[in-house]
C-alpha cells in the first residue's frame, strides 16, 4: 500500500506542519496540508534495499548530525 505515493518512509508531525521522508527525498506540508517545500534525491531508489547506501540516507544523516552538534553547544 502506498501512502503519499511512497512505498515506505516516515511522517514526522510537528506544531507547524508535517515532513514526509524516504530514500527518494522529502516533502514538507503546512498544517492545512499544502506542500510548501520538497527535495528529490538524484534518482529513484529501491524500497527493497535494506542496506541504506544512497544519497538521501547520507544527506539525512549529515543534517541530523549537524542538528545534534548544535544542540550540544
Amino acid at each position: 500500500m502506498k501512502d503519499h505515493g511512497r512505498d515506505r518512509g516516515s511522517a514526522i508531525m510537528g506544531t507547524t506542519g508535517t515532513v514526509i521522508v524516504d530514500r527518494d527525498g522529502y516533502e514538507i506540508y503546512d498544517l492545512k496540508g499544502k506542500k510548501t517545500s520538497e527535495f528529490k534525491a538524484g534518482g529513484a531508489t529501491s524500497s527493497a534495499d535494506l542496506v541504506g547506501r544512497d544519497s538521501m540516507t547520507t544527506s539525512i544523516l549529515r543534517i541530523s548530525l549537524r542538528g545534534f552538534a548544535r544542540e550540544r553547544n
